[in-house]
C-alpha cells in the first residue's frame, strides 16, 4: 500500500502540492487525527465522531492530508482519496460541475442497474452539503477499481460523464 500511496501523491503534486498521506493502524489513531482536523474547522467533537465513524478514509480540506483508518480500508479507498483533489479543482474552476455529474450518474446508475447505489445510497452517509461530491468521488473510485462493469448498453453514458469531468479541466475530448 506505501507504493500506491507514493504513486498517488506523486500523480497529484501539481494539482494538490503538499499533498500528504498518513496511514493509520488502529481506528482509534484515524480518529484521533481526524477529529483534530475537524476541530480545527469548528466542527464539535460529537459531530466529528459522528461524521468519521468506521470511515476508512478522510480527506481534510483544511490541510491537504489524506488520513487512511488501514482496518477499513477497501480497494477503491486510495481512488476515492485521490479523486477528492482533482475535483476539488473542478469545482473552484466551473462551479456547477459536480451537480452536472451528479445528475448523469443517475442515469448512470440507472443504465448499470444500480439505481441508487451512488446518488443516495452512498450519499446519505455524509451531510448535505457534501452527498454530491462524495457520490461522484465514489463512483470515480469504483471505475477506476473496476468495480463497475462497462459494456454497450452504459458506454456512452460513462463516456459522457468523464468528458464532462475533463472538459471542465479544459481538456478538449471529442463528443461521444
Amino acid at each position: 500500500i506505501a507504493k500506491s500511496v507514493a504513486n498517488v501523491v506523486k500523480a497529484l503534486k501539481d494539482i494538490a502540492p503538499g499533498l500528504k498521506v498518513v496511514l493509520h493502524d488502529t481506528e482509534e489513531s484515524f480518529e484521533n487525527a481526524a477529529y483534530k482536523v475537524n476541530k480545527k474547522l469548528g466542527l464539535s467533537e460529537a459531530r466529528a465522531k459522528k461524521d468519521l465513524g468506521g470511515r476508512a478514509f478522510y480527506f481534510g480540506k483544511g490541510d491537504h492530508v489524506i488520513h487512511i483508518n488501514l482496518p477499513k480500508t477497501q480497494s477503491n479507498t486510495l481512488f476515492h482519496e485521490g479523486t477528492h483533489p482533482i475535483l476539488n479543482v473542478v469545482e473552484e474552476l466551473r462551479p456547477g460541475t459536480i451537480d452536472a455529474m451528479f445528475d448523469q450518474l443517475v442515469a448512470i446508475e440507472k443504465a448499470i442497474g444500480e439505481q441508487g447505489k451512488y446518488t443516495e445510497d452512498f450519499a446519505s452517509k455524509y451531510g448535505e452539503s457534501q452527498r454530491k461530491m462524495e457520490a461522484v468521488t465514489e463512483f470515480i473510485a469504483d471505475v477506476a477499481d473496476g468495480k463497475v462493469k462497462i459494456d454497450e448498453s452504459n458506454l456512452a453514458k460513462i463516456r459522457r460523464f468523464f468528458a464532462t469531468l475533463l472538459k471542465s479541466l479544459g481538456i478538449n475530448v471529442k463528443s461521444f
